[in-house]
């Protein structure tokens, strides 16, 4: 007797997939829609970084106002997207005593 494979189904978009899931919360995003996740925090990520390179000020809010449509599309909130943000401009930045 084998294992029943089962495919998964996106909690965004009800497309149902074999494989590549990312799984976010109790959210299941199928590869297009993860791909969609993961570029609004590249795009932002590499703008909050290239502007502390500059000296400017980082204002993430308005990056996250440009993919408002994305980001409620995906059903996660801007506050979501914001602590992912920071969690990894975290990990970038040099640590300070």
């Amino acid at each position: 007797m084998g294992v029943e494979h089962v495919p998964y189904k996106c909690s965004v978009c009800g497309k149902t997939f074999e494989g590549g899931a990312l799984i976010v919360g109790g959210k299941i995003l199928c590869p297009d829609c993860a791909r969609i996740y993961e570029e609004i925090i590249d795009e932002c990520l590499a703008e909050a970084l290239e502007k502390m390179i500059n000296g400017e000020k980082v204002v993430v809010d308005q990056c996250l106002d440009n993919h408002a449509n994305d980001i409620s599309r995906l059903g996660f909130s801007k506050s979501h997207f914001k602590a992912a943000i920071l969690s990894r401009l975290a990990r970038v930045l040099p640590r300070q005593v």
